[in-house]
């Protein structure tokens, strides 16, 4: 799936999102449609109507309810109030690897306890320290997202101004309706947890991936 070039504008960032349905009930909404119903357990990622974005163990039943723009579940979580989810030895639970490899990508979502959203994605890890690299990064809840080298993705896109985009309307080429997206050099470290003057980004739309 493709974020449409007229759509954009206001984007700050796209990555992988979860499993789907069949690989353990990992349901999603948008706008109020619920796309397979919620379970209840399962780690999920919400963004509500007023901007914030959340992790959340969805207790709330097969609808998202009218206080979330969106929803997205991806199995349990891997981190709960600061600390592992003791069951991530489980990796029965956690998804199948390509070659049934131990070490694999895999990317995952964190909360710090300011709000702030932590997006990780590395290669040649299990859950374990995937969970520990969130961790360490400051989250105080995560959820492990898609696995796999074929399904890690983090895109950020460049924001035009309300003026530039009028003046440019005119002049602009089929080509390129609207700024490319550009992506992020990923750091060789892991960054220091976020800071006071860090703010959340806004996920784009969460049951737009690929389905596998």
């Amino acid at each position: 799936m493709m974020v449409p070039y007229d759509q954009r504008w206001g984007l700050l960032a796209t990555f992988s999102a979860g499993f789907i349905y069949k690989d353990g009930k990992n349901s999603c909404a948008d706008n109020g449609l619920t796309n397979e119903p919620l379970q209840n357990g399962n780690a999920t990622l919400v963004g509500y109507k007023d901007g914030r974005v959340g992790i959340v163990e969805w207790s709330g039943g097969p609808n998202a309810g009218p206080n979330l723009a969106w929803a997205r579940q991806s199995l349990p979580p891997i981190i709960w109030n600061g600390k592992l989810n003791p069951a991530l030895n489980d990796s029965s639970q956690r998804g199948y690897t390509l070659s049934n490899a131990v070490r694999a990508w895999r990317t995952g979502v964190g909360i710090d306890r300011r709000g702030n959203l932590i997006i990780a994605a590395a290669d040649f890890q299990t859950v374990i320290t995937l969970a520990q690299i969130l961790q360490r990064a400051g989250a105080v809840r995560a959820m492990q997202f898609d696995i796999n080298r074929e399904w890690h993705t983090l895109i950020t896109y460049t924001i035009a101004t309300v003026s530039s985009r009028r003046s440019s309307s005119a002049s602009r080429s089929s080509r390129h309706p609207l700024p490319r997206p550009r992506r992020p050099r990923l750091p060789r470290r892991l960054p220091a947890p976020a800071g006071p003057d860090h703010r959340p980004i806004q996920a784009a739309a969460p049951c737009s991936e690929t389905a596998r």
